[in-house]
Order: structure tokens, then C-alpha cells, then sequence
């Protein structure tokens, strides 16, 4: 009986995911194709708690991928104590700041604005 409830649960979970996913998605506004696509959506002063969830795990996914880099070698060098907070308003104020950027792609927006924020020291 409990491998059943497990996998109810499991499912469920799925659905609300993909429901909330889909509420983003349904404003006709995908966050990820631009700039200014995650300021519609992102940049609000109220956002519903499904558009802060989804906006801010895809800065934080999009971070966390940057942050390694390519060959091992860092795209930016953020400090330990940075939270994911700190790497939103960053992201949002890049964009801001830069509206000419603002049509490229969100992802690059992101590592741009790290970048920015965090640059590694030259050797």
C-alpha cells in the first residue's frame, strides 16, 4: 500500500510542476527567448509566487551551469557568501541597465551579468 501512495505522490507532484510551469508559460511571455521576455515577466514589482519560483530557479540554474565554465576554466568568479537573491537583483538590474542587450537571449543575459558583477582576476 505504500509503493502506491509513493507513486501518487510522485505523480501529483509532477502535475503541480508542470502546472505551474505551464501558468509562466501561459502568459505569453517565454522568459527564456530575451531580455526583455524576463522583464515582462521577472522584472514586476508583484509577481505571483509561481512566476517568483520559476524566474528565480532559472536564474539559479542558468548561474549554477555558468559557474563552472568550459574546461574547467570559470566564466566568473562569484564569492561564497552571494546569495541567489544577490544574483537575481543582478540580473535584473544588467538587463535594466542595458537595454540595448536586452533582446539576446536570457541565458547569455545571465552570464553576462555575472560577469559583470564577478569578474575573475587576470593571471
Amino acid at each position: 500500500m505504500t509503493r502506491h501512495y509513493l507513486i501518487a505522490l510522485m505523480l501529483l507532484g509532477s502535475l503541480v510542476a508542470f502546472a505551474q510551469t505551464a501558468d509562466i508559460r501561459g502568459s505569453g511571455d517565454d522568459v527564456t527567448a530575451s531580455g526583455n521576455a524576463f522583464l515582462r515577466v521577472c522584472g514586476k514589482a508583484s509577481m505571483t509566487d509561481n512566476e517568483f519560483g520559476y524566474c528565480h530557479g532559472y536564474v539559479y540554474g542558468v548561474t549554477e551551469m555558468f559557474a563552472v565554465g568550459t574546461l574547467g576554466k570559470h566564466v566568473f568568479c562569484e564569492p561564497n557568501k552571494v546569495t541567489r537573491g544577490q544574483e537575481y537583483d543582478i540580473v535584473v538590474k544588467f538587463i535594466r541597465d542595458n537595454p540595448k542587450l536586452a533582446h539576446a537571449a536570457t541565458a547569455n543575459l545571465i552570464q553576462w551579468a555575472m560577469i559583470d558583477a564577478f569578474p575573475c582576476p587576470k593571471k
